[in-house]
């Protein structure tokens, strides 16, 4: 019965400050929904397991092994798998070992109805996958063994989402022929809706073993056990490291390590095994912003406890024990406590449906299958602990602390004694806590907000429309011979293609670390040096560009740009000048040592947020005797009947070259604005809501004191104090676990931006780092002051004799 009496009574007090009670209830829901939505957000992408045990159980074979060049063995590095040692592990029955296994080759594809066309992600699959996914068509079929038989015609298996995108949903698209990549090929299948496995693929092909030697190989098995999957690293490591040692000389063996061989979940690999750490920085995050609020509720229910201190005083004085005591004062937050908890429940569910809606129509077709953001059972048990923090923090303590009195000092001093300004006092600490926190975490926002800004206002995305980039291969493991590449530049050229491509560029071997020798100066920074056909007219500072005189047969040249040319000769003035280049690496064997003569100028390019480049040397492709792969750069208003003109005349070429990756510039940077525009809104809408709560409880702090204060304040004016002096005298009070809590949060930041100044290698500029937390203080303070200064200046309003009458 008691505790229904308390309920009631708290009831009627709540009812009669309708302000305080929506107040609290703003900054408890506001809190709670903040954190759920911001830690589901990040659980889904990190750490969330997948809906089914069969998904759990999927792992994927990473292995790290020497790197061998001609005969020489390098250190040890991550190396994919390539098509003939799976090949070899199946033959070998490695494969068959490791039980339920398939193995896939992510690509970028061109598909084209013929009226429509667009790059989607598919892959070539084994003859395990269908069995290995366990998921059945919902029209037409999953692909069979037959259809991995080179001389069959090709087919494809097709998501929901290309069935709607690209057939709006009719049922008579089994059948239908499609070109991928210039190739014919039937319909034969469409899946479920959400079925991207095993990440995002939108279409799957038959593996016939047409897959070249830079195609990337992903292998997968299902995980019986831990032992069962401990068991298959090391068989694989073991097989790995004799193919490794046959490989190389009896001399070279001993430098080679035993292979290491990973196994990571889909989740996983999707995070790079970085999924824990990211989520438990979140968690970090989530309980800062919970504990702010925390801080803000306690102050507030703490002067509100001082009101009933001394009904409650009378009560104790009466027989009631100090829980009874206790319970009467906390059973006001409680209350506010369980109706936050529901309200947060059902806001956090509406907006993680709003939010996953709006990924969806933005980058859906890019993002993992399991990406599905809804209220779950791990942010219903955070929520639930993240009450119990608000509740042990701002409840349970500041109703103890105020059942914490002497009954006669209370009588006698009522809010105006030494109780009062003890608990005056753990509120100013509580609150410098409280600020030290928010400030922190808005000089990190504000940064995080200046790159994303920085980076969104150097984009022109109007600039990337219809802009396009193909990589070209040769099947298996040859090379791009000169004469292949003269046949492609005359392919491009013709009178034909010419409609159809803007300012078509070619570039091989791109990036290539490069060594200059007997220069003059040290040069400290990279080099790099890349293969182009010519290079974009408006990056030409000065000189000529590469033309048909530029071949085999002529002599050696290049382009530089402006930090090498002043890093080796301290002038611009370089053309003509000859200089000698070659290799950093043996494995970069397209590029040879010789001199090269300078015939331009170009530009530098940010290779980061700071103004600092890279080296970089441009030399002509006519002259490279043969390139691993190019890049086709163009721009296109028609971009179906554009790649449909390309795989033809591809295939008329002798020497066949293919289409192993479609870049749509436009799409791509569209995709990373939106991720950003959205990070950018939580970072502010988080950032906005700390600070608000921080601001409450220092205006709320300060007008508990001013109204405390309402009587000295009267007496000093009467006296002939100024208002400015008054005005600085109360704020003074507060600026000292005000200043504290700011100046340690910038003291941390500054820390931290040093930290992650070195971790980034100087590519973000130092500047970002002062101005962020520069202006982050300095904005912090002017609020800070200006909270303090208003309920003052509503003192100030008053006359000294009402000041004096109202105490």
């Amino acid at each position: 019965m008691g505790g229904i009496h308390e309920v009631k009574h708290s009831l009627r007090r709540l009812a009669k400050a309708p302000s305080f009670t929506l107040l609290m209830l703003f900054i408890i829901v506001g809190s709670l929904t903040v954190s759920m939505v911001g830690f589901n957000y990040v659980y889904t992408v990190t750490v969330k397991p997948l809906d089914s045990e069969r998904e759990q159980s999927v792992r994927i074979i990473r292995q790290i092994r020497n790197t061998v060049y001609m005969g020489e063995v390098g250190e040890p590095r991550f190396v994919r798998f390539h098509h003939d040692e799976i090949k070899r592990l199946e033959q070998s029955g490695v494969l068959d070992e490791m039980g339920e296994f398939t193995y896939v080759s992510p690509e970028s594809v061109w598909l084209s109805t013929g009226t429509v066309g667009e790059e989607v992600q598919g892959m070539s699959v084994s003859k395990e996958f269908s069995s290995f996914s366990g998921v059945k068509a919902i029209l037409g079929r999953a692909l069979k063994d037959s259809d991995y038989d080179p001389s069959n015609s090709p087919v494809v298996v097709i998501s929901h989402w290309v069935w709607q995108h690209f057939y709006a949903g009719r049922e008579e698209v089994i059948g239908k022929r499609v070109t991928i990549d210039g190739v014919p090929t039937t319909i034969v299948g469409v899946m479920p809706e959400g079925y991207r496995f095993p990440t995002f693929s939108h279409l799957w092909k038959p593996d016939t073993g047409s897959l070249s030697e830079s195609n990337q190989i992903k292998l997968y098995f299902r995980a019986r056990s831990d032992e069962h999957e401990e068991n298959v690293r090391q068989l694989i490591a073991e097989r790995m490291t004799d193919e490794l040692k046959a490989s190389v000389s009896q001399i070279q063996r001993e430098m080679v390590t035993p292979v290491e061989v990973r196994s990571l979940s889909l989740v996983e690999e999707s995070t790079d095994s970085m999924g824990i750490k990211i989520m438990l920085a979140s968690l970090l995050l989530v309980i800062a912003v919970v504990v702010v609020a925390a801080i803000n509720i306690s102050n507030l229910l703490l002067a509100q406890s001082l009101k009933y201190q001394r009904e409650s005083a009378i009560r104790a004085a009466l027989g009631a024990s100090k829980s009874r005591v206790v319970g009467q004062l906390a059973s006001d937050g409680l209350l506010l406590c369980v109706v936050g908890l529901s309200v947060s429940l059902l806001l956090t569910s509406l907006t993680l449906e709003g939010l996953s809606s709006a990924i969806t129509a933005l980058i859906g077709s890019r993002l993992p299958y399991w990406w599905h953001w809804q209220l779950d059972i791990a942010t219903s048990i955070l929520a639930g602990c993240l009450t119990l923090i608000i509740i042990l923090v701002a409840v349970i303590y500041p109703a103890n602390k105020t059942a914490n009195f002497n009954i006669s000092d209370i009588l006698r001093d009522g809010t105006r004694g030494a109780v009062s300004k003890i608990n005056t006092v753990a509120s100013k600490r509580m609150l410098g806590i409280q600020l030290g926190v928010v400030s922190f975490l808005i000089m990190v926002g504000s940064l995080v907000v200046y790159l994303m800004t920085s980076v969104i206002s150097s984009t022109d995305l109007e600039k990337d429309k219809g802009f396009y980039t193909i990589s070209l291969e040769r099947s298996g493991a040859e090379e791009i011979s000169q004469e292949l590449q003269i046949a492609l530049r005359e392919r491009l050229s013709t009178n034909a293609m010419a409609p159809m491509i803007d300012e078509p560029i070619l570039r091989g071997a791109e990036k290539i670390d490069t060594r200059i020798y007997q220069s003059q100066r040290d040069i400290n920074k990279r080099i790099r040096t890349t293969f182009i056909s010519t290079l974009d007219a408006d990056r030409l500072i000065r000189g000529q560009n590469f033309g048909a005189s530029d071949h085999l047969n002529s002599e050696r040249v290049a382009i530089i740009n402006s930090s090498l040319a002043n890093e080796i000769f301290g002038s611009l003035d370089v053309i003509g000048n000859r200089i000698e280049i070659g290799p950093l690496e043996q494995e970069d064997s397209f590029l040879e040592r010789e001199y090269v003569r300078i015939i331009g100028l170009a530009e530098d390019s940010l290779i980061s947020l700071t103004a600092d480049t890279d080296h970089r040397i441009y030399l002509p492709l006519s002259q490279s005797t043969s390139i691993p792969w190019l890049d086709l750069s163009f721009r296109s208003q028609d971009i179906n009947q554009t790649m449909t003109f390309i795989q033809r005349s591809l295939k008329a070429m002798d020497q066949q070259l293919i289409v192993t990756n479609i870049f749509d510039h436009y799409q791509n940077r569209r995709a990373m604005l939106a991720t950003f525009g959205l990070s950018m809104g939580g970072i502010a809408i988080i950032g906005g809501f700390s600070l608000f709560m921080a601001l409450i409880g220092i205006y709320g702090m300060a007008r508990s004191q001013v109204n405390q204060a309402r009587y000295e304040i009267g007496l000093r004016r009467a006296l002939g104090s100024t208002d400015r002096r008054v005005v600085w005298l109360m704020i003074n009070k507060n600026m000292h676990y005000v200043g504290l809590g700011i100046g340690i949060a910038t003291a941390i930041f500054a820390a931290c931006g040093f930290v992650g100044y070195q971790l980034f290698q100087g590519k973000i500029p130092v500047s970002m780092f002062v101005q962020s937390g520069f202006f982050t203080f300095i904005g912090l303070a002017a609020v800070v002051v200006l909270a303090l200064y208003i309920p003052v200046r509503e003192v100030l309003k008053q006359t000294p004799s009402a000041s004096l009458r109202m105490d």
